[in-house]
């Protein structure tokens, strides 16, 4: 007797564990999985456009940089070459 009663309320509450973890989840539609899915991938190419950004900004400041360098020594070469004459 005792034994069944054991089991018995193993059973119940083995049957309400099973009951509160499934409730618990968020249930969505088909549709609202995919809008989220889209969004997280939207704030993920955001995120990446800015870093690369950043990125691109640097390496046109540098190659602008050394394009200065390159005309004005190009432009002292000019000068000393009509300089001498």
């Amino acid at each position: 007797m005792k034994k069944s009663i054991i089991y018995f309320l193993f059973a119940i509450l083995f049957s309400i564990s099973l009951s509160t973890l499934n409730s618990c989840r968020e249930k969505k539609t088909p549709g609202e999985k995919n809008e989220e899915g889209a969004k997280k991938v939207g704030e993920g190419i955001e995120e990446g456009a800015k870093e690369g950004g950043d990125d691109v900004k640097k390496g046109v400041k540098k190659a602008g940089d050394e394009i200065e360098k390159g005309t004005k020594k190009v432009g002292d070469k000019i000068e000393d070459a009509t300089d001498n004459n």
